[in-house]
Parts: structure tokens; C-alpha cells; sequence
């Protein structure tokens, strides 16, 4: 049922343009393992596609994000260079977030995510770093007590967090029990860059962006990958059609069960009365999209007859 629901949803969508949404809606992901492999990322959308800016070595430069989830966790992949030269077991990429969504609570306005940018308003801070080996882990630190130093939640190493096995990508996993509660949906994030000073007065060094994590207590949620398999068979003409032949057949039921109720026969056989409307328009569709040798006498190809 919520397959259908989406199709109509994604035909709709489709058919009347819309404009960008201002909140990244983190996708629901059911294939997403921190194992080294991106192809899983493929159906993933970008949070930000070209980040940052351009960062030379000894700093690590990240490129570009993207972001999915399931019930459990936050998944991140990062696509960075330098990284494996890069500077050790300091952070090249901090997060703060805002999980209530709300400049009252959390951190004073006295906190600052550097010496030229304020972070008022935030409960957490995740700090990326690398170590010995390159390979990048993450502390996850509690801003939220007002006048109060920073304190360490928890710290995740390379379990959590992994070098792609191709490709200058980092696969990163953030547990939500850490930073969310069932009530959170959608968040202020703040993703900085760390460089030089100097880098810190760029404002293409952030991206601030509210995050929408309201999918991850649904419980009939269609995911990413459900979502691109039936956008694949929706550019399927065939499937297109057999869409509007079911949207057409429901659009007479009605009529068909009045007329089956005037001309006295039960209502429960008003699909039989749609058969003379239908049947027509559904043969003509099987002809003209199955390989059948009527298929070249009645529906032939306009370029096909243009050759001739």
C-alpha cells in the first residue's frame, strides 16, 4: 500500500514542478554497512556536493557529503583528499548540532566553533579526526550545559568509522542514541571545515543546513532503494501505462456501480461494467507495447515510418 501511495506521490511530483526544499530530508537507507564499499552510496542523494573550499596539504579536504540513516544511526560519507598526509589526531571536520531545533536551549553565546564564528544554541559537538594510520574516528561531546566546559559522551574508532577500499572516501557511522531522542526530527546543523586560521573567515568553510530526521520512527517508510527500483520501472513506458489504466478504472467505479444499480444488477459486480469502457484501451496498450506482430500494423514507430 505505501509502494502505491508513493507512485501516485512520485507522479505528482513529476508532473508539477516544485521548488528545492530548504530542509535536507536525511533518506532512510536499508543497505548502508560501514564495510569500505560505497556501491550501496550510489542511490544516496548529496548533502552537499561541492563543500567547502580547497583546502592544500597538510589539511585534510573534504569535497563533498552525503547523508542517510536508518532506525539506529546517522551514516556519512565523506569524499576528501590529503587526507592520507594529512595532519594527526587533530580535527579536520567539526559538527555541531541543534537536535531541538531551538536558539534558546543548549550552548551560551559565549561558545564559539572557532575564534571568528559563535555557536550559540547547540547540545553537541562531533569532532572528526585521523590517526597514525590515516584512519578517521570521532568524539562526540555534550554542549548543552550552559557556563560549563565541554564533556566527552562517548568516542568511536575505526569500527565506526572507515576508509573507503577505493577512492579517497570515509565511511562514518554516528549512533542516534547519542545525540537524538524519539521526539527530535528535524535539527540546525552547522558542518565546518577546519584549516589554517586564515581559512576560519571563509564562509564557504560551513555549511548550515536544517536536517529533517523525521522518517526514522515511521514505520511504513519506503526507502532510498525502494524508491529508485520503482522510479526505474515508473521510466518504464509500459508501467507508466498500466498506472493510468488502474487510475482510470477507479475514476469509473463509481459510474459503473450507478449503472449497474439502475439497470439492476448488485453493485458487487460493477467492475464487469467497466470492461466495454477499459477493454478496448487496454488492448490497444498490449499491442502497442508487447513485441506481437500486430505491434508493427497498428502502433508503429514514427520513425520507423519516416525511413521509409
Amino acid at each position: 500500500m505505501r509502494l502505491i501511495l508513493f507512485s501516485v506521490l512520485l507522479i505528482y511530483t513529476t508532473c508539477f514542478a516544485q521548488e528545492p526544499p530548504k530542509t535536507f530530508k536525511v533518506p532512510v537507507s536499508n543497505s548502508i554497512e560501514i564495510d569500505g564499499s560505497i556501491q550501496e552510496w550510489k542511490a544516496i542523494p548529496y548533502l552537499s556536493q561541492n563543500f567547502g573550499i580547497n583546502l592544500k596539504p597538510p589539511y585534510t579536504d573534504v569535497m563533498s557529503i552525503k547523508m542517510a540513516m536508518d532506525k539506529e544511526a546517522l551514516y556519512l560519507l565523506l569524499n576528501t583528499k590529503n587526507h592520507v598526509g594529512a595532519i594527526k589526531n587533530e580535527a579536520f571536520l567539526k559538527i555541531v548540532f541543534d537536535i531541538d531545533n531551538n536558539k534558546k536551549t543548549g550552548s551560551d553565546e559565549n561558545l564559539r566553533l572557532n575564534k571568528y564564528v559563535k555557536a550559540p544554541g547547540f547540545e553537541y559537538v562531533i569532532p572528526f579526526k585521523l590517526n597514525n594510520k590515516a584512519v578517521p574516528y570521532y568524539d562526540i561531546y555534550d554542549i548543552s550545559k550552559k557556563g560549563q566546559n565541554p564533556r566527552q559522551v562517548i568516542s568511536y574508532s575505526a569500527d565506526s568509522a572507515m576508509n573507503a577500499s577505493t577512492g579517497n572516501y570515509m565511511e562514518i557511522k554516528i549512533p542516534f542514541k547519542h545525540i537524538l531522542k524519539d521526539e527530535h526530527t528535524i535539527s540546525r546543523i552547522i558542518f565546518s571545515e577546519v584549516g589554517q586560521q586564515n581559512d576560519w573567515k571563509n564562509p564557504k568553510s560551513y555549511l548550515k543546513k536544517s536536517i529533517d530526521f523525521s522518517d526514522r520512527n515511521k514505520k511504513d517508510v519506503v526507502s532510498i532503494e525502494e524508491k529508485l527500483e520503482l522510479e526505474e520501472k515508473l521510466n518504464d513506458g509500459s508501467s507508466v501505462g498500466w498506472i493510468v489504466i488502474f487510475g482510470f478504472g477507479l475514476a469509473l467505479m463509481w459510474p459503473a456501480m450507478a449503472i449497474c444499480q439502475k439497470a439492476g444488477f448488485p453493485t458487487s459486480r460493477a467492475a464487469l461494467c467497466l470492461i466495454p469502457a477499459i477493454g478496448p484501451f487496454i488492448f490497444m496498450w498490449g499491442i502497442c507495447f508487447n513485441e506481437w506482430k500486430l505491434h508493427s500494423i497498428f502502433c508503429a514507430n514514427e520513425e520507423d515510418s519516416e525511413d521509409e
